[in-house]
């Protein structure tokens, strides 16, 4: 009697916070703007490409659609500025100072943002693509309606931040803050929020569809649903 064949084993589906794709940034790139970048040389579609900019001081800068392209930032202090509809790509922040800029509708795709300071960022209606926040102070920031692809938050302050209507399926948020976030009316699906405080969060049930916790974080959640949890 013939037998059917053995079905392979199939290898556990790496989630999308695995396959990040990091900035493409060459080992050299050109120095020679150093802190010599000024205000008046971002303008209304203005482009910068393979550069190094480092302890410039750009805040309260305001100008749209300008665009980075393979540019490492270090120690910039970029508060208070008004990039709407920003294009970021293949770049990394190191340090930087982010703290109450207005970057709404904008794209970042392949970024890092490492050790920097952003309360108040507003990144709404932006679309972040192969992106992670690395030990970044967030508090307060706001991220309504954005949307994210193959992003991670690691070891980040997020208090109070708002992600309201944000997709962020698939998104990892490994030992965050996240106590008083709002992800009200926001896709959770494959959203791993193990590891990271939820306390006071506001969220619906209707959210909550395919995320991924801990039994205690699940635990919790049920209760500011409405639920009568009991151990006995």
């Amino acid at each position: 009697m013939a037998t059917s064949p053995k079905k392979r084993a199939t290898a556990p589906k790496a989630h999308p916070s695995e396959l990040i794709r990091a900035p493409q940034l060459p080992r050299q790139i050109d120095d020679g703007y150093g802190d010599a970048l000024h205000r008046r040389d971002i303008a209304y579609k203005a482009a910068f490409s393979k550069i190094v900019v480092r302890g410039a001081n750009l805040s309260a800068t305001s100008a749209e659609k300008v665009a980075f392209d393979v540019v490492l930032f270090d120690g910039v202090e970029l508060s208070d500025t008004n990039f709407d509809e920003l294009d970021l790509t293949d770049s990394r922040l190191e340090t930087c100072a982010i703290s109450n800029a207005l970057w709404h509708k904008s794209s970042l795709n392949r970024v890092e943002i490492v050790g920097s300071r952003g309360q108040g960022l507003q990144l709404n209606e932006s679309f972040l693509r192969h992106v992670v926040f690395d030990n970044c102070s967030l508090a307060y920031a706001q991220f309504r309606v954005a949307r994210f692809e193959h992003v991670k938050f690691v070891n980040c302050n997020l208090r109070g931040a708002d992600f309201s209507q944000a997709d962020l399926r698939g998104v990892a948020f490994t030992d965050c803050e996240l106590r008083e976030a709002d992800f009200s009316y926001s896709k959770l699906e494959g959203t791993d929020l193990r590891t990271s405080t939820l306390d006071n969060i506001r969220v619906g049930a209707e959210s909550l569809k395919g995320v991924i916790v801990e039994p205690m974080q699940a635990a919790y959640l049920c209760k500011i649903m409405g639920l009568d949890v009991r151990w006995e």
